[in-house]
Protein backbone atom coordinates (compact mmCIF):
# COMPACT_ATOMS: atom_id res chain seq x y z
CA UNK A 1 0.00 0.00 0.00
CA UNK A 2 1.55 3.31 -0.56
CA UNK A 3 -0.25 6.56 0.47
CA UNK A 4 3.21 8.81 -0.13
CA UNK A 5 5.20 9.27 -3.61
CA UNK A 6 7.21 6.68 -5.07
CA UNK A 7 9.58 8.26 -7.86
CA UNK A 8 11.70 6.33 -10.06
CA UNK A 9 12.63 4.89 -13.45
CA UNK A 10 10.33 2.03 -12.70
CA UNK A 11 7.60 2.83 -9.51
CA UNK A 12 7.00 -1.00 -8.67
CA UNK A 13 8.76 -4.04 -10.54
CA UNK A 14 7.61 -7.56 -9.53
CA UNK A 15 7.71 -10.99 -10.76
CA UNK A 16 5.90 -12.61 -7.38
CA UNK A 17 2.55 -13.39 -5.97
CA UNK A 18 1.09 -10.62 -4.22
CA UNK A 19 -2.38 -10.49 -2.40
CA UNK A 20 -3.08 -6.93 -3.25
CA UNK A 21 -1.30 -3.73 -4.16
CA UNK A 22 -2.70 -0.37 -3.46
CA UNK A 23 -1.86 3.22 -4.10
CA UNK A 24 -4.48 5.25 -1.79
CA UNK A 25 -6.17 8.24 -2.67
CA UNK A 26 -3.04 11.11 -2.06
CA UNK A 27 -1.10 8.56 -3.35
CA UNK A 28 1.53 9.63 -6.20
CA UNK A 29 3.73 6.55 -8.98
CA UNK A 30 5.78 9.10 -10.35
CA UNK A 31 7.68 7.05 -13.23
CA UNK A 32 9.79 8.09 -15.89
CA UNK A 33 9.21 4.71 -17.60
CA UNK A 34 6.60 2.11 -15.82
CA UNK A 35 4.60 2.80 -12.98
CA UNK A 36 3.88 -0.56 -11.72
CA UNK A 37 5.37 -3.48 -13.71
CA UNK A 38 4.55 -7.01 -13.06
CA UNK A 39 6.62 -9.49 -15.46
CA UNK A 40 5.27 -12.90 -14.15
CA UNK A 41 3.59 -14.69 -10.80
CA UNK A 42 0.04 -13.16 -10.22
CA UNK A 43 -1.60 -10.28 -7.92
CA UNK A 44 -4.78 -10.91 -6.51
CA UNK A 45 -6.49 -7.30 -6.86
CA UNK A 46 -4.48 -3.68 -8.09
CA UNK A 47 -6.15 -0.32 -6.93
CA UNK A 48 -5.32 3.10 -7.95
CA UNK A 49 -7.25 5.71 -5.60
CA UNK A 50 -4.28 8.09 -6.25
CA UNK A 51 -2.29 8.98 -9.18
CA UNK A 52 0.31 7.22 -11.80
CA UNK A 53 2.02 9.42 -14.04
CA UNK A 54 4.66 8.20 -15.91
CA UNK A 55 6.23 8.35 -19.16
CA UNK A 56 5.57 4.99 -21.18
CA UNK A 57 3.05 2.52 -19.35
CA UNK A 58 1.26 3.57 -16.26
CA UNK A 59 0.37 -0.35 -15.44
CA UNK A 60 1.50 -3.33 -17.07
CA UNK A 61 1.18 -7.23 -16.46
CA UNK A 62 3.03 -8.88 -19.07
CA UNK A 63 5.22 -12.00 -19.15
CA UNK A 64 2.24 -14.26 -18.11
CA UNK A 65 1.33 -12.57 -14.94
CA UNK A 66 -2.15 -13.09 -14.32
CA UNK A 67 -4.48 -10.87 -11.96
CA UNK A 68 -7.70 -11.03 -10.60
CA UNK A 69 -8.61 -7.62 -10.32
CA UNK A 70 -8.10 -4.22 -11.51
CA UNK A 71 -9.89 -1.34 -10.17
CA UNK A 72 -9.25 2.90 -11.01
CA UNK A 73 -10.87 5.69 -8.88
CA UNK A 74 -7.99 8.02 -9.65
CA UNK A 75 -5.78 8.94 -12.34
CA UNK A 76 -3.60 6.97 -14.55
CA UNK A 77 -1.70 9.29 -17.33
CA UNK A 78 0.91 8.39 -19.05
CA UNK A 79 2.36 11.05 -21.40
CA UNK A 80 3.75 8.86 -24.69
CA UNK A 81 2.44 5.49 -24.29
CA UNK A 82 -0.25 2.97 -22.52
CA UNK A 83 -2.10 3.61 -19.57
CA UNK A 84 -3.08 0.11 -18.43
CA UNK A 85 -1.51 -3.40 -20.04
CA UNK A 86 -3.38 -6.57 -19.22
CA UNK A 87 -2.88 -9.88 -19.64
CA UNK A 88 -5.15 -12.68 -18.26
CA UNK A 89 -7.67 -10.84 -15.51
CA UNK A 90 -10.61 -11.20 -13.89
CA UNK A 91 -12.12 -7.78 -13.77
CA UNK A 92 -11.36 -4.68 -14.93
CA UNK A 93 -13.17 -1.49 -13.89
CA UNK A 94 -12.86 2.37 -13.83
CA UNK A 95 -14.81 4.10 -11.90
CA UNK A 96 -16.82 7.50 -12.24
CA UNK A 97 -14.52 10.26 -11.99
CA UNK A 98 -11.58 8.07 -12.91
CA UNK A 99 -9.40 8.74 -15.83
CA UNK A 100 -6.88 6.50 -17.81
CA UNK A 101 -5.09 8.46 -20.54
CA UNK A 102 -2.36 7.08 -22.71
CA UNK A 103 -1.42 9.75 -24.88
CA UNK A 104 0.83 10.07 -28.18
CA UNK A 105 1.45 6.13 -29.85
CA UNK A 106 -0.55 4.60 -26.81
CA UNK A 107 -3.45 3.12 -25.90
CA UNK A 108 -5.28 3.77 -22.81
CA UNK A 109 -6.08 0.05 -22.11
CA UNK A 110 -4.44 -2.59 -23.46
CA UNK A 111 -5.43 -6.19 -23.06
CA UNK A 112 -3.70 -9.43 -24.50
CA UNK A 113 -5.48 -12.06 -23.08
CA UNK A 114 -8.73 -13.26 -21.74
CA UNK A 115 -10.79 -10.66 -19.17
CA UNK A 116 -14.29 -11.82 -17.70
CA UNK A 117 -15.66 -7.72 -16.62
CA UNK A 118 -14.32 -4.88 -18.50
CA UNK A 119 -16.67 -1.88 -16.76
CA UNK A 120 -16.15 1.98 -17.21
CA UNK A 121 -18.28 4.61 -15.73
CA UNK A 122 -14.99 6.78 -16.05
CA UNK A 123 -13.00 8.20 -18.74
CA UNK A 124 -10.48 6.08 -21.33
CA UNK A 125 -8.44 8.37 -23.73
CA UNK A 126 -5.92 7.46 -25.91
CA UNK A 127 -3.58 8.67 -28.81
CA UNK A 128 -4.78 5.16 -30.74
CA UNK A 129 -6.94 3.48 -29.19
CA UNK A 130 -8.74 4.11 -25.97
CA UNK A 131 -9.52 -0.03 -25.53
CA UNK A 132 -7.63 -1.99 -27.66
CA UNK A 133 -8.11 -5.78 -27.37
CA UNK A 134 -5.21 -8.05 -28.98
CA UNK A 135 -5.69 -11.32 -27.80
CA UNK A 136 -8.83 -13.67 -25.99
CA UNK A 137 -12.08 -13.31 -24.65
CA UNK A 138 -13.79 -10.63 -23.15
CA UNK A 139 -16.96 -11.81 -22.22
CA UNK A 140 -18.50 -8.32 -20.80
CA UNK A 141 -18.08 -4.88 -21.55
CA UNK A 142 -20.27 -2.16 -19.85
CA UNK A 143 -19.79 1.79 -21.06
CA UNK A 144 -21.17 4.08 -18.76
CA UNK A 145 -18.10 6.26 -19.31
CA UNK A 146 -16.35 7.89 -21.40
CA UNK A 147 -14.12 5.89 -24.57
CA UNK A 148 -11.85 7.86 -26.95
CA UNK A 149 -9.22 7.20 -29.08
CA UNK A 150 -8.11 9.82 -32.01
CA UNK A 151 -7.60 6.71 -33.72
CA UNK A 152 -10.46 4.05 -32.28
CA UNK A 153 -12.68 4.34 -29.13
CA UNK A 154 -12.65 0.23 -29.17
CA UNK A 155 -11.01 -1.78 -31.10
CA UNK A 156 -10.48 -5.75 -31.21
CA UNK A 157 -8.29 -7.89 -32.92
CA UNK A 158 -9.07 -10.62 -35.46
CA UNK A 159 -9.23 -13.28 -33.28
CA UNK A 160 -11.36 -11.75 -30.02
CA UNK A 161 -14.02 -13.09 -29.10
CA UNK A 162 -16.69 -10.41 -27.05
CA UNK A 163 -19.88 -11.91 -25.38
CA UNK A 164 -21.56 -8.80 -24.84
CA UNK A 165 -20.96 -5.30 -25.11
CA UNK A 166 -23.70 -2.91 -24.03
CA UNK A 167 -23.43 1.13 -24.16
CA UNK A 168 -25.18 4.12 -22.22
CA UNK A 169 -21.84 6.19 -22.29
CA UNK A 170 -19.84 7.49 -25.22
CA UNK A 171 -17.62 5.43 -27.79
CA UNK A 172 -15.58 8.10 -30.08
CA UNK A 173 -12.85 7.74 -32.58
CA UNK A 174 -12.03 7.98 -36.14
CA UNK A 175 -13.50 4.58 -36.01
CA UNK A 176 -15.05 4.37 -32.91
CA UNK A 177 -16.24 0.33 -32.28
CA UNK A 178 -14.50 -2.05 -34.68
CA UNK A 179 -15.23 -5.58 -33.76
CA UNK A 180 -14.65 -9.25 -34.95
CA UNK A 181 -16.73 -12.47 -33.33
CA UNK A 182 -19.54 -10.81 -30.41
CA UNK A 183 -22.52 -11.44 -29.47
CA UNK A 184 -24.90 -8.70 -28.34
CA UNK A 185 -23.93 -5.02 -29.03
CA UNK A 186 -26.68 -3.39 -27.01
CA UNK A 187 -26.72 0.29 -27.61
CA UNK A 188 -29.03 2.02 -24.46
CA UNK A 189 -31.22 5.31 -25.17
CA UNK A 190 -28.71 7.49 -24.09
CA UNK A 191 -25.87 5.55 -25.57
CA UNK A 192 -23.63 7.00 -28.61
CA UNK A 193 -21.39 5.52 -30.63
CA UNK A 194 -19.75 8.09 -32.74
CA UNK A 195 -16.82 8.32 -35.50
CA UNK A 196 -15.10 11.32 -36.22
CA UNK A 197 -14.04 10.83 -39.80
CA UNK A 198 -14.79 6.88 -40.99
CA UNK A 199 -17.38 4.09 -39.60
CA UNK A 200 -19.34 4.42 -36.38
CA UNK A 201 -19.94 0.55 -35.72
CA UNK A 202 -17.35 -2.08 -37.93
CA UNK A 203 -17.52 -5.48 -38.28
CA UNK A 204 -14.73 -7.16 -39.79
CA UNK A 205 -14.81 -9.33 -42.48
CA UNK A 206 -15.54 -13.10 -41.89
CA UNK A 207 -16.93 -12.13 -38.39
CA UNK A 208 -20.16 -12.71 -36.57
CA UNK A 209 -22.29 -10.39 -34.59
CA UNK A 210 -25.09 -12.43 -33.68
CA UNK A 211 -27.43 -9.11 -32.67
CA UNK A 212 -27.00 -5.40 -32.69
CA UNK A 213 -29.54 -3.39 -30.41
CA UNK A 214 -29.90 -0.17 -30.91
CA UNK A 215 -31.84 2.84 -28.89
CA UNK A 216 -29.30 5.52 -28.89
CA UNK A 217 -27.28 7.09 -31.53
CA UNK A 218 -24.45 4.91 -33.57
CA UNK A 219 -23.13 7.76 -36.50
CA UNK A 220 -19.93 8.03 -38.90
CA UNK A 221 -19.58 10.32 -41.21
CA UNK A 222 -18.36 7.38 -43.44
CA UNK A 223 -20.95 4.53 -42.23
CA UNK A 224 -23.08 4.08 -39.07
CA UNK A 225 -23.27 0.75 -38.83
CA UNK A 226 -20.58 -0.88 -41.53
CA UNK A 227 -20.67 -5.00 -42.12
CA UNK A 228 -17.50 -5.80 -44.07
CA UNK A 229 -17.88 -8.26 -47.23
CA UNK A 230 -18.17 -12.01 -45.43
CA UNK A 231 -19.58 -10.65 -42.23
CA UNK A 232 -22.72 -11.93 -40.55
CA UNK A 233 -24.91 -10.15 -38.48
CA UNK A 234 -27.71 -12.40 -36.42
CA UNK A 235 -29.93 -9.45 -36.59
CA UNK A 236 -30.13 -6.22 -36.31
CA UNK A 237 -33.11 -3.88 -34.06
CA UNK A 238 -33.76 -0.33 -34.56
CA UNK A 239 -35.17 2.15 -32.33
CA UNK A 240 -32.29 5.32 -31.99
CA UNK A 241 -31.00 6.64 -35.18
CA UNK A 242 -28.58 4.85 -37.37
CA UNK A 243 -26.92 7.43 -39.64
CA UNK A 244 -23.57 8.49 -41.96
CA UNK A 245 -23.04 8.53 -45.57
CA UNK A 246 -24.09 4.66 -45.76
CA UNK A 247 -26.37 4.33 -42.77
CA UNK A 248 -26.35 0.24 -42.33
CA UNK A 249 -24.47 -1.94 -44.53
CA UNK A 250 -24.85 -5.34 -44.52
CA UNK A 251 -23.54 -8.47 -46.26
CA UNK A 252 -25.13 -11.78 -45.19
CA UNK A 253 -28.03 -10.24 -42.06
CA UNK A 254 -30.59 -11.97 -40.76
CA UNK A 255 -33.36 -9.57 -40.46
CA UNK A 256 -33.06 -6.08 -39.93
CA UNK A 257 -35.98 -4.03 -37.97
CA UNK A 258 -36.60 -0.80 -37.50
CA UNK A 259 -39.49 0.05 -35.51
CA UNK A 260 -41.71 3.16 -35.06
CA UNK A 261 -39.44 5.79 -33.87
CA UNK A 262 -36.47 4.60 -35.30
CA UNK A 263 -34.27 6.76 -37.75
CA UNK A 264 -32.24 4.83 -40.44
CA UNK A 265 -30.77 7.61 -42.29
CA UNK A 266 -27.96 8.42 -45.11
CA UNK A 267 -26.58 11.74 -45.84
CA UNK A 268 -24.48 10.39 -48.94
CA UNK A 269 -25.47 7.29 -50.27
CA UNK A 270 -28.11 4.45 -49.12
CA UNK A 271 -30.02 3.69 -45.79
CA UNK A 272 -30.09 -0.22 -45.92
CA UNK A 273 -27.55 -1.28 -48.51
CA UNK A 274 -26.68 -5.06 -48.66
CA UNK A 275 -23.77 -5.85 -50.34
CA UNK A 276 -22.71 -7.65 -53.93
CA UNK A 277 -21.30 -10.45 -54.06
CA UNK A 278 -22.30 -13.45 -51.41
CA UNK A 279 -24.42 -11.57 -49.33
CA UNK A 280 -28.02 -11.90 -48.69
CA UNK A 281 -30.60 -10.12 -46.22
CA UNK A 282 -33.20 -12.56 -44.65
CA UNK A 283 -35.53 -9.76 -44.23
CA UNK A 284 -37.05 -6.35 -43.76
CA UNK A 285 -39.42 -4.61 -41.15
CA UNK A 286 -39.44 -1.02 -41.53
CA UNK A 287 -42.52 0.60 -38.79
CA UNK A 288 -40.18 3.72 -38.53
CA UNK A 289 -38.38 6.23 -41.56
CA UNK A 290 -35.44 5.08 -43.45
CA UNK A 291 -34.58 8.15 -45.42
CA UNK A 292 -31.15 8.51 -47.89
CA UNK A 293 -29.57 10.74 -50.29
CA UNK A 294 -29.71 8.02 -52.71
CA UNK A 295 -31.58 4.97 -52.07
CA UNK A 296 -33.44 4.27 -49.05
CA UNK A 297 -33.18 0.04 -49.54
CA UNK A 298 -30.77 -0.76 -52.04
CA UNK A 299 -30.05 -4.73 -52.33
CA UNK A 300 -27.24 -6.17 -54.47
CA UNK A 301 -27.27 -9.27 -54.17
CA UNK A 302 -28.64 -12.65 -53.11
CA UNK A 303 -32.72 -13.60 -51.71
CA UNK A 304 -34.61 -11.31 -49.30
CA UNK A 305 -37.80 -13.24 -48.07
CA UNK A 306 -39.26 -10.40 -47.52
CA UNK A 307 -39.82 -6.28 -46.60
CA UNK A 308 -42.68 -5.56 -44.52
CA UNK A 309 -42.57 -1.82 -44.40
CA UNK A 310 -45.59 0.36 -42.28
CA UNK A 311 -43.38 3.29 -41.91
CA UNK A 312 -41.60 5.43 -44.55
CA UNK A 313 -38.79 4.50 -47.28
CA UNK A 314 -37.32 7.25 -49.02
CA UNK A 315 -34.71 7.76 -51.27
CA UNK A 316 -33.32 10.72 -53.43
CA UNK A 317 -33.20 8.35 -56.35
CA UNK A 318 -35.55 5.31 -55.04
CA UNK A 319 -37.23 3.79 -52.08
CA UNK A 320 -36.38 0.58 -52.88
CA UNK A 321 -33.87 -1.35 -55.03
CA UNK A 322 -32.90 -4.18 -56.12
CA UNK A 323 -30.34 -5.00 -58.53
CA UNK A 324 -30.65 -7.35 -61.36
CA UNK A 325 -29.91 -10.73 -60.02
CA UNK A 326 -31.96 -10.18 -56.33
CA UNK A 327 -34.80 -12.32 -55.54
CA UNK A 328 -37.50 -10.61 -53.13
CA UNK A 329 -40.01 -13.46 -51.70
CA UNK A 330 -42.38 -10.40 -50.76
CA UNK A 331 -43.59 -6.90 -50.45
CA UNK A 332 -46.00 -5.81 -48.22
CA UNK A 333 -46.45 -1.83 -47.91
CA UNK A 334 -48.61 -0.59 -45.57
CA UNK A 335 -46.66 3.10 -45.78
CA UNK A 336 -44.73 5.08 -47.94
CA UNK A 337 -42.70 3.92 -50.64
CA UNK A 338 -40.96 6.88 -52.53
CA UNK A 339 -37.85 8.23 -54.51
CA UNK A 340 -37.11 11.13 -56.40
CA UNK A 341 -36.97 9.39 -59.82
CA UNK A 342 -38.41 5.66 -59.02
CA UNK A 343 -40.54 4.30 -55.83
CA UNK A 344 -39.67 0.91 -56.14
CA UNK A 345 -36.95 -1.19 -58.99
CA UNK A 346 -37.51 -4.66 -58.77
CA UNK A 347 -36.41 -8.13 -60.45
CA UNK A 348 -37.40 -11.47 -59.95
CA UNK A 349 -39.90 -11.24 -56.71
CA UNK A 350 -42.85 -13.08 -55.61
CA UNK A 351 -46.00 -10.48 -54.67
CA UNK A 352 -46.27 -6.79 -54.07
CA UNK A 353 -49.00 -5.68 -52.10
CA UNK A 354 -49.66 -2.21 -51.46
CA UNK A 355 -52.16 -1.91 -48.79
CA UNK A 356 -55.37 0.47 -48.92
CA UNK A 357 -53.77 4.05 -47.51
CA UNK A 358 -50.18 3.09 -48.68
CA UNK A 359 -48.42 4.65 -51.10
CA UNK A 360 -45.44 3.85 -53.96
CA UNK A 361 -44.45 7.03 -55.92
CA UNK A 362 -42.04 7.31 -57.99
CA UNK A 363 -41.58 11.67 -58.29
CA UNK A 364 -40.04 11.68 -62.40
CA UNK A 365 -39.98 8.45 -63.25
CA UNK A 366 -41.75 5.08 -62.49
CA UNK A 367 -43.94 4.36 -59.35
CA UNK A 368 -42.57 0.49 -59.69
CA UNK A 369 -40.29 -0.56 -62.26
CA UNK A 370 -39.64 -4.33 -62.89
CA UNK A 371 -36.09 -4.87 -64.59
CA UNK A 372 -35.85 -6.63 -68.20
CA UNK A 373 -35.94 -10.59 -67.87
CA UNK A 374 -37.12 -10.62 -64.51
CA UNK A 375 -40.90 -12.01 -63.19
CA UNK A 376 -43.13 -10.45 -60.47
CA UNK A 377 -45.41 -13.24 -59.82
CA UNK A 378 -48.02 -10.62 -58.01
CA UNK A 379 -48.51 -7.06 -57.65
CA UNK A 380 -51.74 -6.46 -55.85
CA UNK A 381 -52.71 -2.89 -55.37
CA UNK A 382 -55.62 -1.35 -52.98
CA UNK A 383 -53.75 1.85 -52.53
CA UNK A 384 -51.89 4.43 -54.49
CA UNK A 385 -49.04 3.35 -57.08
CA UNK A 386 -47.95 7.48 -58.92
CA UNK A 387 -45.45 8.50 -60.83
CA UNK A 388 -44.11 11.60 -63.22
CA UNK A 389 -43.86 9.38 -65.39
CA UNK A 390 -45.57 6.05 -65.59
CA UNK A 391 -47.21 3.83 -62.64
CA UNK A 392 -46.29 0.45 -63.12
CA UNK A 393 -43.66 -0.14 -65.89
CA UNK A 394 -41.98 -3.20 -67.20
CA UNK A 395 -39.28 -3.00 -68.99
CA UNK A 396 -39.03 -5.22 -72.43
CA UNK A 397 -38.55 -8.29 -71.70
CA UNK A 398 -39.85 -8.83 -68.03
CA UNK A 399 -42.99 -10.57 -67.12
CA UNK A 400 -45.85 -9.19 -64.70
CA UNK A 401 -47.67 -12.56 -64.33
CA UNK A 402 -50.90 -11.09 -62.60
CA UNK A 403 -51.94 -7.28 -61.55
CA UNK A 404 -54.90 -6.57 -59.41
CA UNK A 405 -55.79 -3.17 -58.74
CA UNK A 406 -58.34 -1.93 -56.63
CA UNK A 407 -57.21 1.27 -55.83
CA UNK A 408 -55.01 3.61 -57.52
CA UNK A 409 -52.33 3.83 -60.36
Amino acid sequence: TNSGTIDGTNGILSSATIGSVTNSAGGLINAGYRGMVQTGGSVGQFTNNGSVTTGLVGVSFEGGATLGTFTNSGTIDVSGGTGVGLALTGTVSNLAGARIAGHGYGHGVAITDNVSLVTNAGEITAGLTALNIVGGTTTTINNSGSVSGANRGLETGLDVTIGTLTNSGTFSGAYSVVIANTGTVTNTATGLITATANDALYLQGGKTLTLLDNAGTISGPGTGFNGIDGSTVGSLMNSGTISGGYAVVVATSGTVTNAAGGLIDATGVDGVYVRAGASSLAGLVNAGAITAASRGVNINAGTTNSIDNSGSISGGYSGLESAPGVVIGTVVNSGTVSGGAYGAVLATTGTVTNASGALIKGTTNEGINLHGGYTLSLLDNAGTISAGNIGVYGVAGSTIATLTNSGTI
